[in-house]
């Protein structure tokens, strides 16, 4: 393991134009039980940052090892590319064929007209059976709990010209009214916000 550790780090590994190099990080290691023992095993864990294809990393890290120690792997995040789009979300194009849309912290802002509005601007940009996923502080109906979310409804009466802290049944609405259907509520444990999700 020893001499496999620093094998692994000197790797010619994918480069990308614009995420830069391939990283990989030693977390854990584990081995033996005292130190005048010689151990029987040893382990390590290494977590790659991929910016291309994980198979390359696969390939030239089982050419490293060469057998001499077992791979195991667990899951793996493609490489993301985001851009930003310049201008207002209302008023600039924002594509089309997207699988996922996320608005988080957008929607308090804008009373429910103008939220429909700008939900159905991104409902076009969607493709069917695409996921729009809101993040927010969800009241309950009572709109007095839980006590965060409740807290924010005044911020938003006082902050904005027209924002509040919509309750899941008028987000249900607004999504619905946009062309959304399957409207889910997932409340985003530990923080105090929750997931809104629909599908278009």
């Amino acid at each position: 393991m020893l001499t496999l550790l620093p094998a692994v780090q000197r790797l010619a590994l994918p480069t990308d134009s614009v995420l830069g190099e391939t990283t990989v990080n030693t977390g854990t290691l584990r081995a033996g039980t005292e130190a005048n023992i010689i151990p029987d095993r040893a382990e390590a864990e290494l977590m790659f940052r991929l910016v291309g294809d994980v198979d390359d990393v696969k390939c030239a890290l089982e050419q490293c090892v060469d057998g001499r120690a077992e791979l195991e792997y667990g899951s793996h995040i493609p490489a993301q590319r985001f851009h930003t789009i310049p201008g207002s979300a209302f008023d600039s194009d924002l594509g089309s064929g997207y699988d996922l849309v996320l608005v988080p912290n957008f929607l308090h802002h804008f009373d429910p007209p103008t939220c429909v509005r700008f939900l159905r601007k991104l409902r076009a940009a969607m493709k069917p059976g695409a996921v729009l996923a809101i993040v927010e502080f969800v009241p309950n109906e009572d709109r007095i709990s839980p006590p965060m979310a409740a807290a924010f409804s005044l911020q938003m009466l006082g902050g904005t010209d027209a924002g509040d802290a919509y309750t899941f049944r008028e987000f249900s609405e607004m999504v619905s009214e946009a062309g959304f259907r399957d409207s889910q509520q997932e409340p985003l444990v530990p923080t105090p916000q929750t997931l809104i999700s629909a599908k278009a």
